[in-house]
């Protein structure tokens, strides 16, 4: 998974600025918004293709990810 994170990061490193040239429509800045957006949502979907991993599964594992949190001395030891 780093090097995935990594490899789709990597080219935006290298770019100093964008510019957005808008036709005169208007929401040049919020296409793009909107594209990285599209690209995050499909992202689970490349991860399990290319690793096998099911993402959703996986956070929904995490019992941050339900809000819940570990409560206070679980596990530690201490009474």
């Amino acid at each position: 998974m780093p090097e995935l994170a990594r490899a789709v990061s990597e080219p935006l490193s290298k770019v100093d600025k964008i510019v957005i040239v808008d036709g005169g429509s208007g929401g040049g800045a919020s296409r793009v918004t909107k594209q990285v957006a599209d690209i995050l949502a499909q992202l689970p979907v490349v991860i399990e293709s290319l690793s096998g991993v099911d993402l959703k599964k996986l956070l929904k594992n995490f019992p941050a990810a339900e809000g819940k949190k570990e409560k206070p001395g679980k596990g530690g030891g201490q009474s």
